[in-house]
């Protein structure tokens, strides 16, 4: 019987073939393969964070690099150019952080003062409603008992106060590390470009670095733009709540124009909630007013300050805005959210570098409302092509 070959049955009438051999190769390639998918997504979810902050830190060099190179480029070093630059950060981080504590303690210290107003009107509304007779002071024992419902949640909010802090802690040293990643991709960014392309030829050398100068021009432009936008929205604010006789007005007006300059289209009216939260809680026919300084400066910004702001960097449509935080927000939760603009224009930017673009045929249905053709390639800032 020949080697490599299994005998057929009495009367089977055929024989079988030897196995290829390939079939034992391909078989162990395959769970060679599956091996090690398995260890890269292993070591991927080991290093998830760590690849984040690194993301995190590259668009961060890209929206602080161009003030750093127009810093150098009067003399003064890569190294001090990128602390001042830091230094500027932090403070606008303290102000922040600052703005965001005293609008807490303010408001809840006004609910805390208000607290008996409103119970009393609670009741009111309840016995006018629904005919019952709710007692203020059983109320009052509810909240204030340690042993009730309110005081079991604060028991237990206590309890998770040392899980709190770690988190906290967690997320400092996260972004401290952010912090020295991007302040070395800063200081050293021609020498980290350089032992990158010292590996590539010179034909990829060309395009990496095309490619990192759109991503820092287009971020460093676009988070620019957005900056003086938010400049403008928070020192408006800022004065028409005063003017109102909000309270906090400035720091509600900081992080009005904050939220709103983060998140696309919607971010003026998620940001405007809270100011009309606390006009209601302080006086409700402010809140009122605030709406409509709301939606008069959301049609404002729109429509005569964001075009001449963003004549010289690169405009994303609300549509693209919108849908990159979407998505940015499912991929990578609150980060995501904050890196999916830049990224977004960082990606607009290079497919209108790298793709073709042709003149468009006199059509109605390319015209926009006011009969001039929607799209000029004449204006377009990619190579232009003619048949």
């Amino acid at each position: 019987m020949p080697e490599g070959s299994i005998a057929s049955a009495p009367g089977d009438g055929a024989s079988t073939e030897p196995m290829p051999k390939w079939v034992p190769r391909a078989i162990g390639l395959a769970m060679l393969a599956v091996l090690m998918i398995g260890v890269i997504g292993w070591l991927f979810e080991r290093i998830s964070s760590v690849l984040v902050m690194v993301l995190v830190s590259l668009f961060l060099s890209f929206a602080i690099e161009p003030t750093v190179n127009r810093m150098s480029r009067k003399g003064m070093s890569r190294g001090a150019a990128t602390g001042i630059v830091f230094g500027g950060l932090l403070v606008f981080l303290v102000l922040f952080g600052f703005a965001m504590s005293k609008l807490l303690i303010d408001q809840t210290q006004t609910i805390v003062d208000n607290a008996p107003g409103y119970l009393s009107d609670f009741r009111i509304w309840v016995k006018e409603s629904f005919n019952w007779d709710v007692s203020v002071e059983q109320l009052q024992d509810q909240l204030t008992n340690g042993e009730g419902p309110y005081g079991s949640l604060a028991t237990g909010i206590a309890g998770n106060a040392v899980s709190v802090g770690a988190n906290a802690l967690g997320v400092v040293f996260q972004g401290f590390t952010i912090l020295m990643f991007t302040f070395f991709l800063v200081a050293d960014g021609p020498k980290v470009r350089r032992t990158i392309c010292a590996r590539l030829s010179p034909v990829r050398q060309q395009r990496v670095l095309s490619t990192w100068e759109i991503a820092i021009d287009k971020t460093g432009g676009y988070i620019a733009s957005r900056a003086v936008l938010g400049l403008i929205s928070a020192l408006c604010a800022s004065a028409v709540f005063t003017a109102l006789g909000v309270e906090s007005a400035a720091a509600i007006g900081l992080i009005f124009a904050v939220v709103a300059q983060l998140i696309p289209v919607i971010g003026t009216f998620v940001g405007g909630a809270l100011a009309v939260v606390v006009a209601l809680a302080n006086r409700p026919v402010l809140a009122l007013w605030v709406l409509v300084y709301i939606l008069v400066y959301q049609q404002v910004e729109s429509y005569l300050i964001a075009p001449r702001v963003t004549s010289r960097t690169m405009s994303l449509h609300p549509a693209i805005a919108l849908g990159s935080v979407i998505a940015g927000a499912g991929i990578l939760g609150v980060v995501g959210t904050v890196l999916a603009l830049p990224a977004a224009a960082v990606i607009q930017a290079l497919i209108s570098t790298y793709t073709q673009t042709y003149d468009v045929i006199d059509s109605e249905m390319t015209h926009a409302d006011d009969g001039e053709p929607a799209f000029d390639s004449a204006n377009h800032p990619s190579r232009r092509h003619t048949d």
